[in-house]
């Protein structure tokens, strides 16, 4: 067999090889050892290999190393990191081949609510920071822009949030994955997230739109997609 590629995310080592026939064999290594392999009957030649921003199939409850304080009556933005899943994918043209899926393995699954209103998501611990730094997100994280908005006169404090994930669209900005600007409004002590559809910055290039992941899943999406009021017990601010 004949190796025609090798990348490395996350600890994880993903070998294409080339059997011949149209034949692959793809053969994915955790710290040397053998965890899958598959193979994969597909003409790839012509091909390149790329890594791909995914998502995860819930919604992630971040909570954030450090509080977060709002003053009364202003704006902040502040950068957090989600973990999403990790394509590797083969494209030649418009036509492109999905090889393999790395799913980040710190990911738990928490309740989320009351007993009777409530359910279960993705828990995850987010770092806060105050612009992307290229050198703190690893290849299964996305860094996501929040604007964040007090409209009440006292000062709150934000330490965790809910981020529907797989409704984001994605963005490569400088060869960093930024997410699109997602506003947290405070008011009336309550807290609402909605999803702009607007890249970080001008000019970004979008590398996953959140609308074809939201359709293939048979969802509709709003222009303006609300979260709803959550009880700010449960974000325990203020």
């Amino acid at each position: 067999m004949e190796r025609v590629k090798e990348l490395e995310i996350n600890g994880h080592k993903v070998e294409i090889f080339k059997v011949g026939g149209g034949v692959y064999k793809i053969v994915v290594k955790k710290d040397g050892e053998e965890i899958r392999s598959k193979y994969l009957i597909f003409d790839l030649e012509g091909y390149e290999f790329f890594l791909s921003p995914s998502y995860l199939d819930n919604s992630v409850l971040l909570k954030f190393d450090v509080p977060v304080f709002i003053a009364g009556k202003s704006k902040r933005r502040v950068y957090v990191v989600l973990p999403i899943e990790v394509d590797i994918v083969a494209r030649k043209g418009d036509s492109e081949i999905l090889i393999e899926k790395i799913t980040p393995e710190n990911v738990k699954a928490a309740w989320f609510g009351e007993l009777h209103d409530g359910g279960i998501y993705y828990f995850y611990e987010s770092s806060v920071f105050g612009e992307p730094v290229k050198e703190e997100r690893s290849d299964s994280q996305v860094f996501v822009p929040l604007d964040i908005i007090n409209r009440d006169a006292a000062e709150r404090k934000l330490e965790k949030i809910l981020i529907d994930s797989y409704q984001l669209s994605i963005y490569d900005v400088d060869g960093v994955w930024i997410s699109e600007r997602v506003d947290v409004v405070i008011e009336n002590n309550e807290v609402i997230v909605n999803y702009t559809d607007e890249p970080p910055v001008r000019g970004a290039k979008e590398i996953r739109k959140g609308e074809v992941n939201v359709r293939s899943k048979g969802l509709m999406r709003l222009i303006k997609r609300n979260m709803g009021k959550l009880r700010p017990r449960f974000f325990n601010y203020g």
